[in-house]
């Protein structure tokens, strides 16, 4: 007879379903023996009134009287054993005789219930130390779960620190090579307005003393902004180059400020459970000093595996909430860079 089928979960199968789906299959099992002992039944209760039947016309038949038409008294029988045995072979006694027969089936159904029922309690206690084998592997399987997850996590929270830091410094290279090429463009067009210059000196060698002059006042005051405007893109160069390096550094002092504030409380944290569990050590000693108990040693690794479990969901937890802030951080950071972008864009560009 097989087992009644196991959800996949921990104490899903409670005693008084297992009892119900157990007594149902018992039940579908034994209906073909069922339907034989009834027919069985059925047979022996024919051929006993058959029996009796014929018992009852042969007594009919047979007359109690002497050949002298006199009645034996009552208890005049024979009494010696062989006597008793032979009037026993004679006149059997079909009465004991079915009590005997019933007897021997009451004593070969109640052998064949002891064994269903002995039968039932092994399947019990198999089906009892697989569930409990499967709830225990299913417990282990959780946790080696929840510690893939948290290291695939830190293993997440790595990567993302490297590509940060990969595009950071993609950005420093992008700024210095959109500055290296602002520089170029500006010492091309300084070398064409040169050669421009030096095309018109040319040409204007020839003209008369007033163009000469004209021209030499022209180019003097062409130098003279040129200058002026390298003088401003020199300035601004230097000023946005200072305002970047502050921007660096405040980044830099918030980002080990950060740092060292989530250090002190990851510290008071521990410190805090610290202090704690060895209170609750000291409370249970005391309890234990004072009511003179013993805890058993289930009890006590049962708590101890709570603490544990409730110690890591408070680290998971923990690991979430810096993930989050460092996403948030990130995200602010982008949002700076691109505002300076645009701001640059539109000023420096446009200059």
């Amino acid at each position: 007879m097989s087992l009644p089928p196991i959800e996949e979960a921990p104490r899903s199968m409670t005693r008084r379903n297992y009892l119900v789906e157990r007594n149902r299959l018992r039940v579908n099992a034994y209906a073909p023996t069922r339907k034989e002992l009834e027919e069985e039944d059925i047979r022996v209760a024919q051929a006993r009134q058959e029996q009796r039947r014929k018992l009852l016309g042969s007594w009919k038949s047979q007359s109690s009287y002497n050949p002298d038409l006199t009645r034996p008294l009552p208890g005049g029988g024979p009494h010696s054993k062989r006597m008793k045995e032979a009037a026993a072979l004679k006149n059997p006694n079909y009465y004991k005789i079915v009590k005997e027969e019933e007897a021997q089936l009451k004593a070969e159904r109640t052998a064949m219930y002891k064994a269903d029922m002995q039968q039932q309690l092994k399947d019990r206690r198999e089906y009892l130390s697989k569930w409990h084998a499967d709830e225990k592997a299913y417990v282990t399987a959780l946790v080696e779960n929840q510690r893939e997850l948290a290291r695939q996590m830190e293993e997440r929270e790595r990567e993302d620190a490297k590509a940060k830091k990969a595009y950071m410094d993609r950005m420093r290279e992008s700024n210095l090579r959109e500055l290296e090429q602002k520089r170029l463009k500006e010492k091309e067009r300084e070398e064409y307005e040169l050669s421009i210059l030096r095309d018109l000196q040319h040409r204007e060698k020839e003209k008369a003393a007033t163009e000469e002059r004209r021209a030499r006042d022209l180019k003097r005051m062409m130098q003279k902004e040129n200058e002026e405007y390298h003088r401003s893109v020199v300035k601004k160069q230097e000023e946005d180059k200072a305002r970047e390096e502050a921007e660096l550094k405040s980044i830099l002092e918030f980002n080990a400020a950060l740092a060292e504030r989530e250090r002190q409380e990851q510290q008071q944290k521990r410190e805090q459970y610290k202090a704690e569990f060895e209170e609750t050590i000291e409370k249970q000693k005391e309890f234990h000093r004072t009511h003179n108990y013993e805890e058993p040693p289930e009890s006590i690794r049962e708590r101890n595996e709570k603490a544990a479990a409730s110690l890591a969901l408070i680290k998971q937890e923990e690991r979430l909430r810096l993930a989050d802030r460092r996403r948030e951080y990130r995200n602010e950071l982008m949002q700076q860079i691109r505002e300076k972008q645009e701001w640059q864009l539109s000023h420096i560009d446009g200059v």
